[in-house]
């Protein structure tokens, strides 16, 4: 696990960093240094010759690469975090800190460090500092870990090293407003992290009936909470649902200032998390994820929602949960066919921003963990580059498109992850009729996807009966479905139209028995 440091210039990362390291024995990476060795060139150099676009790409390409090698203290340079994705890797590989000082340390500091000029505090350094310190300000607040280093070097030394140590109780993302803590035995701890976060009783928890039986029980008497169980499966994501929950949470006494727990995969996550947005206008909510699809992916982001029989996600909001604790050992009471499932979403995760994943998927060098953890990575970063999906969070609807209408025209026989795995490989097909991708591109996810046990194909089903069922998605605009479709590994399309005999040409192979 990585220690990250991060923080305004002469906050103490390079020294504070290599004090770290010496004391860890591990191995200290100064960010900007490291970037400058790599390319040969001097930081101060792009910003001298107006490239501050190339290095921040640079920067990009640096991080993400530091952010899969283990057991580095690195200081990060001071802008890094403002690119999400860069932010979320980072916060994969180990514990993120914030160091912070006031303006008059800073300015201290950097004038008796002299050259070279900090780029972006060269000339008047105080003034230019306080600016940045303004612009920063939200980056700065959202770090959930932070050290004051305005002290002696010793006491800011000994700061760092004891939050790393009590922060080492999984990766933790910061998405919003939500904490989502990641790894083993988490639950154990679990009244400690919601009170950590300022939730409090009266709790209700609702949990889908497989959850439930396996874990309730002890986290029921942990938080000294009623259980409520709903039917496991899409089928049970519906309005009925949610208004026998209101009814448990009169019942049980939930109140404005209480918390609905919710434990299981996505469908218990969606539905709990509807209710906690509604009833009596909006209560805080925290999520439990116990399957491979909702710790990767439908547990984070705070979309929250139940099916209509016209279609998937048709009543919904905005309401994410206050804290995500996604603890590894709930997979163990997984079948073998949820886990698998689970791999579609981690995959497409993949397909969108994560090349080393779905390679790593595809040739079986991943851990299930590690694969989880990169994937909610990307979930992370893209939502929180645009957290009420007006822009590039339509790409985490890959596969989903012609998916949602595969899982509907099946009668709900598909489980949620098989009606995607088929959705990527079909869009990966359409993208390659339609030129975005190259040839090969769909084969290569088929691939992947069949490695693990998933289906390319829904032989049988009547593509009319997709079509209509996918003429009711939320993912429209003027009228037209939008989709988001692969161009390559690691990169694809959103906001995209598909004219009918393409989709028809896809459907026809699709289905044929």
């Amino acid at each position: 696990m990585n220690l990250v440091l991060a923080g305004p210039p002469g906050s103490g990362k390079t020294t504070l960093g290599a004090a770290a390291a010496h004391a860890l024995g591990r191995a200290f990476v100064d960010g900007d240094a490291w970037i400058a060795a790599h390319w040969g060139r001097p930081v101060p150099d792009y910003f001298a010759a107006g490239e501050a676009d190339l290095f921040r790409a640079r920067e990009v390409e640096a991080y993400r690469a530091l952010s899969d090698q283990p057991n580095l203290v690195i200081a990060t340079g001071g802008g890094a975090l403002l690119d999400a994705r860069t932010r979320a890797a980072l916060e994969r590989s180990g514990v993120l800190i914030g160091l912070t000082a006031p303006l008059v340390t800073l300015h201290e500091r950097i004038e008796a460090a002299g050259s070279p000029v900090r780029p972006l505090v060269a000339g008047d350094a105080r003034a230019r500092l306080a600016v940045l310190l303004r612009d920063r300000a939200a980056l700065y607040a959202s770090f959930a870990n932070t050290v004051n280093t305005a002290g002696p070097l010793p006491d800011a030394l000994a700061a760092v090293l004891a939050c790393f140590e009590s922060a080492q109780a999984g990766p933790r993302f910061e998405l919003g407003p939500t904490s989502a803590f990641y790894g083993r035995g988490l639950l154990t701890r679990l009244p400690e992290l919601l009170q950590g976060k300022g939730l409090r009783a009266p709790y209700l928890l609702i949990g889908d009936e497989n959850a439930a039986a396996a874990h309730g029980g002890p986290l029921a008497e942990a938080l000294g909470a009623p259980v409520v169980t709903i039917p496991s499966g899409e089928a049970h994501k519906t309005l009925a649902t949610v208004a026998r929950l209101y009814t448990a949470c009169v019942s049980s006494g939930m109140e404005r200032g209480g918390t609905v727990v919710a434990l299981g995969g996505g469908v218990a996550g969606d539905t709990a998390g509807y209710v906690a947005a509604t009833f009596m206008r909006g209560v805080a909510w925290a999520n439990l994820p116990s399957t491979v699809l909702a710790m990767a992916d439908a547990g984070l982001g705070g979309k929250v929602g139940v099916d209509l029989p016209e279609g998937k996600n048709l009543v919904g909001a905005f309401h994410p949960p206050t804290v995500v604790v996604a603890d590894f050992a709930t997979l163990a009471t997984l079948p073998p066919e949820e886990v698998r499932a689970g791999l579609a979403e981690v995959i497409k995760s993949g397909l969108i921003g994560d090349p080393v994943l779905f390679y790593g998927l595809a040739d079986g060098s991943l851990t299930l963990e590690d694969a989880i953890m990169r994937a909610a990575a990307v979930k992370v970063a893209v939502v929180n580059i645009d957290p009420f999906e007006q822009g590039a969070r339509a790409t985490l609807n890959l596969g989903h498109t012609l998916g949602h209408g595969v899982e509907a025209a099946s009668h709900f026989t598909l489980r949620h992850g098989e009606a995607i795995s088929i959705g990527l490989v079909a869009e990966a097909r359409l993208s390659e009729r339609l030129g975005l991708a190259a040839p090969g591109l769909a084969d290569e996810i088929a691939a992947c996807v069949t490695r693990h046990g998933l289906p390319t194909r829904c032989p049988g089903l009547a593509p009319a009966d997709i079509v209509r069922l996918m003429s009711t998605d939320k993912k429209k605009a003027g009228g037209r479905l939008r989709y988001a479709l692969p161009r390559r590994v690691g990169d694809c399309g959103w906001g995209l139209t598909v004219e009918p005999a393409d989709l028809n040409a896809i459907l026809e192979d699709l289905t044929h028995v």
